[in-house]
């Protein structure tokens, strides 16, 4: 008997047919000489501090660092019953052999082999590493696994991973919360993840817009554009130039050729879902797992954007079915661009796979149908030919004055030749207006046009404009800066390491964003991702290392290093080992010596609504006011509840101290009856005043 052991139970069911087991038990399925038994996801997890020693249930910084000398593992409650039946499986005699059957990647590795470790188990095992739940890719498996011990360096840096991360986060976290007198989570990836969120916010606070004007001279034919920086200049340039002819002083022509956009990995398809659809990253991998369950799609953890030369058939066979499913016609596709097996690690990239059914895709709710769509354009589209065109851009003196227009002439549509029918899907992403106009101006044809052509400014118009500060982030742009966070690493090796990773994996990306808001240090307004008044106050706190993407980088590097063979986990361990002994013991020092005063304990976070204007204090909710935390004397910054008869509510008072003014509130009273107005911090007259502009 063969004992297969998958990771959830929709995956275990779809294994189970394939091999033709079909009695259902409680926790597995059974016949055919085949038992089919699942995890739950992660069944063993590395003990916590106190299953060492009881004392450590207690935070303190004397019990620290926490580094065990061996590590022990434990049955999560939620699972335990799961886990007693696997182990009775492993246990029955009449099973001789396992399969590991659970995701093929690092985690996966660790799902299955923390499981048999613990079991004790001595049982031979294969493994079962496929990409898609098709029954031919299944059948196809099961005909070519390779024995469990040839994945021994995936699972020692997947258990490296697991137990660096253990100690980077229960030791900083516990040390950064004593220091703070403040619950603080720290988490190797969550932590520069979040000071990246932060640095954004900063620079769009601290922007300072610029006024400059847009002056458009309407050419005839066309429309030529420069700038100025104040009215005065922008209305003496159309005076000058109103009516007057312009000569051509430069005509610059290139060919532009836009190649087809790759395949999707998670990443990519989980950005382009949040700009479409306003799906979270979360949201998105929750779908794309959900059409790998239904066969629809190809395993989604993945982080290549290429399929390999086996699937070459099997990709234009679908790319037909797909054609059908739009209603188009069936395309020349050129497979070769989107073939190569040197950028295929794990997993390759997310496609339709061939269980195309007509009904079973009509029925899919509109979320994932809008997920399904989106991939099987993607595959369409990728194996197209490129967009190419001439961009023409064009300079002209009018009085003097160097006026630029610019221009395109489509010379192969290539693969936007069905732009018009993938984007019948309504996007709901806001769209700049301003920036979408000059976009559709600038891709206009322009006239037929050489150096010394004249053509007469009919009329000169200009509107006023602001440089823009950064934008907040969204899922997507954090999903993209996540991914490349290795750009402002000097070192060369260490840039390298990270480039093809970044922060995170393409995995758990989606679950770090879901952590830092569920850890109070970020919130989701609309789609924008914003640091709350806690990571403000704390983030600056943490030392440079832990909010950097360096130590990710370092670790990458070395992780890789045990996959492939060249390195020891144990010389790994000892490394990160010494590191945190070594930090801790450095902030133990601090606190000790006084260099580190512990602040008095804040209040209640339910009460704290935001930070002081005037001394970066919490403001607190109480009966009667917001007021300052600061220590009488010191500040004494107070938002009154009731404010010219009208009541002022916390989103109200938050806002107030964070932007340092209100919406406009309607119906204060005054002694000519009711008015409306914006309350404003007076920072020059440290006090609240109404604001009527």
């Amino acid at each position: 008997m063969k004992l297969i052991v998958a990771e959830k139970p929709s995956v275990a069911a779809q294994i189970a047919a394939v091999v033709g087991a079909t009695s259902k038990k409680p926790g597995f399925i059974q016949g055919n000489d085949y038992i089919v038994t699942w995890c739950f996801g992660h069944l063993i997890e590395l003990a916590t501090p106190e299953e060492y020693a009881p004392e450590l249930k207690v935070w303190s910084l004397t019990t620290l660092p926490i580094i065990p000398d061996n590590y022990k593992t434990s049955v999560t409650a939620a699972t335990a019953a799961q886990y007693k039946i696997i182990k009775s499986l492993v246990n029955d005699k009449s099973v001789t052999e396992l399969i590991e059957a659970t995701d093929a990647g690092r985690e996966g590795e660790l799902i299955f082999r923390l499981v048999y470790e613990k079991l004790g188990c001595k049982k031979p095992c294969k493994r079962l590493w496929i990409n898609s739940l098709e029954e031919k890719s299944i059948a196809e498996g099961l005909q070519n696994m390779r024995p469990m011990s040839e994945y021994d360096t995936l699972y020692k840096s997947a258990y490296c991973r697991q137990r660096a991360d253990w100690l980077v986060g229960i030791n900083f976290t516990r040390a950064y919360t004593k220091m703070n007198n403040e619950k603080l989570r720290v988490g190797r990836v969550q932590t520069p993840t979040l000071k990246m969120i932060l640095d954004r916010d900063m620079e769009i606070e601290q922007f300072k817009a610029e006024t400059y004007y847009n002056i458009i001279a309407d050419m005839g034919s066309f429309k030529a554009k420069t700038t100025a920086r104040t009215e005065a200049e922008a209305q003496e340039i159309k005076t000058r130039c109103a009516g007057n002819v312009g000569y051509v002083v430069s005509v610059d022509k290139n060919d532009v050729t836009e190649r087809a956009p790759e395949l999707y990995d998670i990443t990519s398809i989980q950005r382009d879902a949040n700009k479409q659809f306003g799906y979270t990253a979360k949201q998105t991998l929750d779908l794309v797992q959900s059409l790998y369950e239904k066969k629809l799609v190809t395993y989604p953890r993945t982080d290549s954007r290429y399929i390999t030369e086996d699937m070459a058939a099997t990709a234009e066979s679908v790319i037909k079915t797909m054609c059908g499913y739009f209603g188009i016609e069936p395309i020349n596709a050129n497979v070769a661009q989107i073939v190569n097996n040197k950028k295929v690690s794990d997993h390759h990239a997310i496609i339709p796979t061939l269980s195309y059914n007509s009904a079973a895709v009509g029925e899919l709710p509109t979320s994932e149908r809008q997920i399904y769509n989106l991939i099987a354009k993607r595959l369409i589209v990728s194996t197209m030919e490129p967009h190419r065109y001439e961009q023409t851009k064009v300079v002209i003196d009018i009085e003097g004055e160097l006026f630029s227009a610019s221009g395109r002439i489509i010379k192969d549509a290539g693969y936007k030749k069905y732009d018009a029918l993938f984007s019948a899907e309504p996007e709901q992403r806001e769209k700049d207006e301003p920036e979408q106009e000059e976009a559709e101006e600038n891709s206009k044809a322009l006239p037929p046009m050489a150096e010394g052509n004249m053509f007469t400014a009919l009329d000169i118009t200009y509107k006023e404009a602001k440089t823009k500060p950064p934008k907040y982030y969204t899922d997507a742009t954090l999903l993209s800066a996540m991914e490349h966070a290795g750009r402002n690493i000097d070192d060369a090796e260490l840039k390298e390491a990270i480039s093809s990773g970044g922060l995170g994996t393409p995995a758990t990306r989606a679950g770090i964003i879901e952590s830092l808001i569920a850890s109070g240090y970020v919130v989701r307004n609309k789609r924008n991702l914003i640091t709350t008044h806690i990571a403000r106050l704390y983030v600056p706190k943490f030392s440079e290392e832990l909010t950097s993407a360096e130590m990710t980088a370092r670790w990458e590097l070395a992780l890789e290093e045990i996959r492939a063979g060249k390195r020891s986990p144990e010389s790994f361990m000892k490394a990160i080992s010494d590191d945190v002994r070594q930090k801790v013991e450095k902030y133990k020092y601090m606190v000790e010596s006084g260099i580190v005063e512990v602040p008095a304990k804040r209040p209640s976070a339910s009460s704290v609504i935001s930070v002081c204007p005037r001394c970066g204090k919490d403001v607190v909710e109480h009966n009667q006011n917001y007021a300052c935390t600061a220590p009488k004397g010191t500040c004494d910054f107070v938002i009154w509840k009731k404010i010219a008869g009208k009541n002022i509510t916390a989103a109200q008072a938050k806002k107030l101290c964070e932007k340092g003014r209100t919406d406009t509130i309607n119906g204060f009273e005054g002694k000519k009856g009711k008015y409306n107005a914006r309350l404003r911090y007076d920072k020059d007259a440290q006090k609240i005043v109404f604001d009527f502009s």
